[in-house]
């Protein structure tokens, strides 16, 4: 089932990530990146454990410290592979999105920002995958909360 929601509705089914820290992170495809919050344990689909949350971004994401782009998904990969590890433990203070389509930014203990930022034609490429198995993510300019329940007829 897919619903489409608003910024307020995010943060509400966000709201558990605030405090987490963050588990593990790992590379996917291409710059694909993910961030794993909370708890992790082993992944059916996956030899990376999963988290509580999950952060996944495809493509055309930063990572920011303070005063400048730390790393992003246009460094080498040498620069992206050693410096992705370094976010492990940080906690996540607030998540927020900005742009007129759905980009998502997590800010991390108010030092360093993990955005989505795309920059080819599309749709913004990242997912937040809940503690329930569903996920958010855009859509033709929107943003929606999706699982893979079907709805029922009553």
């Amino acid at each position: 089932m897919k619903k489409r929601i608003t910024e307020d509705r995010l943060n509400d089914l966000s709201s558990q990530i605030i405090g987490m820290p963050v588990s593990h992170t790992w590379r996917g495809y291409g710059s694909a990146i993910f961030l794993e919050f909370g708890k992790l344990k082993k992944s059916d689909r996956s030899k990376n454990p999963k988290g509580e949350f999950t952060l996944a971004i495809e493509w055309s994401w930063r990572v920011e410290n303070k005063r400048s782009i730390w790393f992003g998904s246009f460094s080498g990969n040498q620069k992206i592979s050693n410096q992705l590890p370094r976010l492990v433990g940080k906690t996540v203070k607030a998540v927020s999105l900005f742009g007129r389509l759905p980009e998502i930014c997590l800010n991390l203990d108010n030092k360093h920002w993990v955005l989505s930022f795309a920059t080819g034609e599309g749709q913004p490429e990242w997912a937040l995958f809940l503690p329930d198995g569903s996920w958010c993510h855009v859509l033709n300019g929107v943003l929606y909360h999706e699982n893979n329940k079907t709805e029922q007829q009553h």
